[in-house]
């Protein structure tokens, strides 16, 4: 899981993420690199890909980061949401 401060939001997105066929395995080895990016799960040139981030333009950030991948060809968001960390003195 993405690191923050406890007292951090955190920020999700989802978004559908296409790419030319031919630079398929291009395109997910630079999301997986992406911190804060994890593919839930891929169908041939096409990933679903959560991004986790403190911030909504953090998140912003990263989505125009894997907009401009070699190869994509289209970013679409799904769903975007956060919520606020909760302390609960749990160990």
């Amino acid at each position: 899981m993405y690191n923050q401060d406890p007292q951090d939001k955190v920020v999700f997105s989802s978004i559908i993420v296409q790419s030319r066929s031919d630079r398929s395995q291009t395109v997910e080895q630079a999301i997986l690199d992406c911190e804060g990016a994890t593919i839930a799960t891929k169908q041939d040139h096409k990933f679903a890909v959560v991004l986790e981030a403190v911030s909504s333009q953090e998140l912003v950030s990263k989505t125009e980061m894997i907009r401009s991948i070699d190869g994509v060809t289209g970013v679409e968001l799904v769903a975007h949401f956060f919520e606020e960390e909760v302390d609960r003195g749990e160990d």
